[in-house]
């Protein structure tokens, strides 16, 4: 890549749990390794956190479903770097395609009433509407689990996705948001992690209002 475009180029390691590491890097990189230190620290304590909500609760038995796009039929199974959030915390992934080399995977309706997910994720995707108003209202999803038992929630998105979109740091919320749906972390503590996440990467004090609305 670097000979093709005539300059430099530095590719990072972005994935989830070696996301210490980059920032480390980068800190060395840029001269910044004072700066750096805070942020290093608070992703050890996610880490530390989610394998000790691991090794506290079990293995999780419930399901989840990624669903992107305005018809909730583009997916990403285990494996795949837009669904790293929950390989993660180990969370069983309901999708059962093959890993696309590109892009998400195309999933049928019926597909998603076989696998019968517990817990479905909504996420625009390209400009799309979000599909869970539609998930959440029309009857051909209102046998599956997740449907029933009311435990269909969008990804928050501001300013970036919990989930993916880019995958990068910005997924660390996410993370810890999941910590409390499947291992019953703390709504307290769930809370002051993500805000403090906020204040650490993008300089910004969240509002008791302004948290709330994250999840609408």
């Amino acid at each position: 890549l670097g000979e093709r475009l005539e300059i430099p180029v530095i590719l990072i390691d972005l994935s989830i749990d070696r996301l210490d590491r980059a920032y480390v890097f980068l800190g060395r990189l840029f001269g910044m390794e004072n700066e750096s230190v805070p942020l290093v620290n608070f992703l050890k304590q996610i880490y530390y956190l989610t394998d000790s909500l691991k090794n506290a609760h079990g293995p999780v038995r419930q399901t989840a479903y990624y669903a992107l796009g305005a018809k909730g039929l583009l997916t990403d199974p285990a494996g795949s770097k837009h669904t790293e959030v929950l390989d993660m915390l180990c969370i069983p992934n309901a999708a059962k395609v093959g890993l696309p080399a590109g892009g998400h995977a195309q999933a049928g309706l019926e597909q998603v009433l076989l696998w019968n997910p517990d817990f479905i994720f909504t996420s625009a995707f390209r400009g799309e509407s979000n599909a869970y108003k539609q998930i959440t209202t029309d009857s051909r999803w209102s046998s599956i689990s997740a449907v029933k038992n009311h435990r269909v929630y969008r990804v928050p998105v501001h300013p970036m996705g919990w989930f993916d979109h880019p995958p990068s740091v910005n997924r660390i919320p996410g993370v810890i948001w999941l910590g409390s749906l499947f291992y019953g972390l703390d709504n307290r503590i769930t809370r002051k992690y993500i805000c403090h996440f906020y204040q650490l990467f993008y300089k910004y004090d969240l509002t008791e209002t302004e948290y709330q609305l994250l999840f609408n």
